[in-house]
């Protein structure tokens, strides 16, 4: 045991002694390893500036944008943090490749190598900041439904991108990937010309949302329904006997489009009756306004705020024509209302005595033939 101690501290020794000799014979360079420490220090030091002034930068505009009432420059403020931090490192390691020793360095790998990924970082970039601002409060005004279709879109458009950047930087000529795109997208446009017109109308729907889901709206002064599915290509109603009215969405731009709870959904309806001209006018409005009173309070459809309006129109030629003007809190109510408005106002009048009369014709026959002798 003590001869292998003794032969492992000669071994030692030995080697120590070869390492004291090569240095001092020159065959290690300590110039050329101490070179490696020299990159090493850039890429922290660059770093390490990166990120004060980053820090400094960030807290200076955050400050800022906390001033304005709106939430959305706060947002992009917060979601740029991270590219940007990305970024100091990249240019960190660019530093410290450029200072690498020349026996290493591949300047124009390094070169390739950095601007694809800066290719990558400024598509990134774009992203963060399109997709922060399309949720930010900035389109609050924007349902769920456009939010997302146009984060899709924008989603392929920075893939596509990407893709063809990064191409490019590898040195493929993508100029005959863009004519073959350009005229795909052509042959594709018009074969799908009326599919890509729905589907920009719905987008448009979704984003200007002249109609919501919910909203009773008539179309074309024909077609009336609660909207209750808006999509890429199609609007459906649910009419009130329970149908449902499938209308594309270009169709529905085109088309007069009545929006009864756009703003708000109380709304107006009138009732037109005449009265014989012997009626008391009077009595005639009072027990209109009575009557109709009564029957939208029975069926909770009245508009607190607004009663009951009578106005007398014009002397028709078998009565005197007159409104009843309601403010109803759904247009919904209409049917029903209306339904049960008639029959008491006719009720009562019979009750009352008031004659509602039917059109008269007082025909004169005048006879031109003369008298046979």
């Amino acid at each position: 045991m003590n001869t292998d101690l003794a032969a492992s501290s000669s071994s030692l020794t030995n080697a120590l002694a070869k390492l004291i000799l090569s240095f001092t014979d020159g065959r290690v360079d300590l110039t050329s390893e101490l070179t490696w420490i020299f990159p090493i220090v850039i890429f922290f030091l660059v770093l390490l500036i990166g990120r004060l002034v980053l820090h400094y930068g960030s807290k200076q505009l955050s400050q800022l944008a906390s001033r304005s009432a709106s939430r959305w420059d706060d947002e992009l403020v917060a979601a740029l943090y991270r590219p940007f931090l990305w970024m100091i490192f990249i240019g960190a390691l660019a530093a410290a490749a450029q200072a690498a020793p020349e026996a290493i360095s591949l300047k124009a790998v390094h070169l390739s190598l950095f601007k694809l990924l800066m290719i990558v970082w400024i598509n990134w970039v774009l992203w963060i900041t399109a997709s922060t601002l399309i949720r930010s409060d900035l389109a609050q005004s924007w349902s769920d439904e456009a939010r997302s279709l146009v984060l899709l879109v924008l989603r392929i458009l920075v893939i596509v991108l990407t893709i063809l950047g990064l191409a490019d930087g590898l040195g493929l000529s993508i100029t005959p990937v863009l004519a073959s795109l350009g005229v795909g997208s052509l042959a594709v446009a018009l074969a799908l010309q009326d599919t890509l017109s729905n589907f920009f109308a719905g987008i448009y729907l979704l984003i200007d949302k002249p109609v919501r889901i919910g909203d009773f709206v008539k179309i074309d002064e024909a077609t009336e329904g609660h909207v209750f599915r808006i999509g890429w290509r199609s609007t459906w109603l649910r009419l009130l006997s329970n149908n449902i009215v499938v209308i594309p969405n270009n169709k529905l731009l085109s088309s007069q489009v009545t929006n009864f709870n756009l703003d708000d959904s109380k709304c107006y309806v009138s009732i037109t009756l005449g009265v014989a001209y012997e009626s008391d006018l009077e009595r005639v409005e009072q027990l209109l306004i009575t009557t109709t009173s009564a029957v939208l309070r029975e069926h909770d459809a009245l508009d607190k705020e607004e009663p009951p309006i009578v106005r007398f129109q014009q002397f028709g030629d078998s009565s005197i024509d007159l409104k009843v003007i309601i403010k109803l809190a759904n247009i919904v109510d209409q049917p029903r209302v209306r339904h049960f408005l008639i029959k008491k106002i006719h009720d009562v009048f019979r009750r009352e005595g008031i004659d509602i009369p039917f059109p008269q014709r007082t025909v004169r026959m005048i006879s031109n033939v003369p008298a046979s002798n």
